[in-house]
């Protein structure tokens, strides 16, 4: 197991709509689009998850749920892009959306939008989308109060990528940590830093008590939150019928079918009226 650091803005799940949200307000997830038609959004304090439909990316109804790939946070799209460029990285355009998504409700309400750019990864890692994004209204999007999650979640904490073994989970480690020293380091605030986990195969295995079916070469899937409410969890994943398992204050959750990723939530210390002392 290798472990880095990327400023990781959001990852993105590719799943169908109606079945993902199912199981993300069964999870306690709470987000608040305003269009039918919009991606659906989980934001938390510090990061979040998108579900889009397979037809997005051109696939066909009743693709198996996937995750398509994460952006790297920056607050100049325009440098990072620059930078990136001159490393000789194949990089498009900076794309500009003002009208993204509107926010209704809450002190700050008005427009969100954002400036994003994607590159082609190298090989092996070409089949994970790669991207890097300004958030142009943050103060929009990351308002506290419009996402209390029922579950207790309240940041991304980590994500975990599998590669075929060893060596290219190395290799991938230090792909990505170049990538977020040049895309995003020089302009990021750093605060938001995540932690990646690389795995092997083999440790996927021994971890969340399977093999790993999807084949390809890296792959992210898991996502790991600071914050959870274990009795939540555990009643809604039973009532879902989702498997899970518990890990001392940590419980993972198996939402591949509907979601393509494991959910391991970093559980609150829990008080028992027997605790009380008066």
């Amino acid at each position: 197991m290798f472990r880095g650091k990327s400023n990781v803005d959001h990852f993105a799940i590719v799943a169908d709509r109606v079945k993902a949200e199912e199981v993300m307000r069964g999870l306690g997830f709470v987000y608040g689009n305003t269009k039918k038609d919009a991606l659906v959004h989980v934001v938390l304090e510090h990061g979040y998850f998108e579900v889009m439909d397979p037809s997005r990316l051109k696939k066909e109804p009743g693709t198996p749920s996937d995750v398509a790939g994460w952006w790297l946070g920056t607050t100049d799209a325009v440098r990072s892009r620059e930078v990136m460029e001159k490393a000789g990285y194949d990089v498009g355009e900076v794309a500009v959306a003002k009208d993204f998504r509107r926010a209704k409700h809450g002190v700050n309400k008005g427009m969100a939008g954002f400036a994003s750019y994607s590159f082609k990864d190298p090989a092996p890692f070409e089949q994970f989308i790669t991207g890097v994004v300004q958030g142009l209204s943050p103060k929009v999007v990351y308002e506290q109060q419009l996402y209390i999650q029922v579950n207790g979640a309240r940041a991304l904490d980590a994500v975990v990528l599998v590669a075929e073994d060893e060596a290219a989970a190395k290799e991938a480690c230090e792909h990505y940590a170049d990538i977020d020293r040049l895309s995003g380091n020089l302009t990021a605030d750093r605060t938001n830093a995540r932690i990646n986990y690389y795995i092997t195969r083999e440790e996927y295995r021994k971890i969340f008590g399977r093999e790993y079916a999807r084949g390809k070469k890296l792959d992210l899937i898991a996502a790991a939150f600071e914050g959870g409410d274990m009795v939540y969890l555990k009643e809604q994943a039973e009532e879902l019928g989702l498997a899970y398992t518990v890990k001392g204050s940590d419980i993972y959750i198996d939402a591949n079918e509907a979601l393509g990723v494991f959910l391991i939530f970093h559980c609150d210390p829990m008080y028992d009226v027997e605790d009380i002392v008066l």
